[in-house]
């Protein structure tokens, strides 16, 4: 905990309710009950930002600062797919984003992926390698609406 805080809430972890039950030291039907306060409370506890993945996801900053995404597809519960997120991430961070904000954009966008390859692919089955090539389109939309 020492180590994370120590870059002053500049770190972003991104774990699902299994990774955050461990790291709470909860039950995983524990951080179910109530993401919203596991996220805020570890926010502040690791002083990073947490963006607890699920069905609704949930960014909380070490400032109290909370966001909140709901994707509705399924098929981005698949191995891989929260290593795009956090590259995308990593890659709004290392453009000049604060941590907060490129959380909420990249989840925005790692939905927005998901939604177009449920439509071209279906529910399931797509790979989280065919959200990739879908980043850069989105990011260059996202700005004219």
């Amino acid at each position: 905990m020492k180590l994370v805080g120590a870059h002053e809430g500049r770190v972003v972890i991104t774990p699902h309710y299994g990774e955050m039950a461990q790291l709470a030291g909860i039950s995983i039907e524990a951080v179910a009950a109530d993401p919203q306060r596991i996220a805020a409370d570890m926010a502040r506890s690791f002083h990073c930002v947490i963006v607890l993945k699920g069905h609704s996801t949930h960014i909380a900053s070490p400032s109290g600062a909370l966001l909140g995404f709901k994707s509705g597809c399924v098929g981005l519960a698949t191995s891989g797919s929260g290593d795009v997120l956090a590259g995308i991430i990593g890659g709004l961070c290392a453009r000049g984003a604060s941590p907060t904000v490129a959380s909420g954009w990249a989840c925005w966008v790692h939905g927005q992926a998901g939604r177009i390859l449920t439509q071209k692919i279906g529910a399931v089955g797509f790979l989280a390698r065919e959200l990739l090539p879908l980043v850069p389109r989105l990011l260059e939309n996202s700005g004219k609406n």
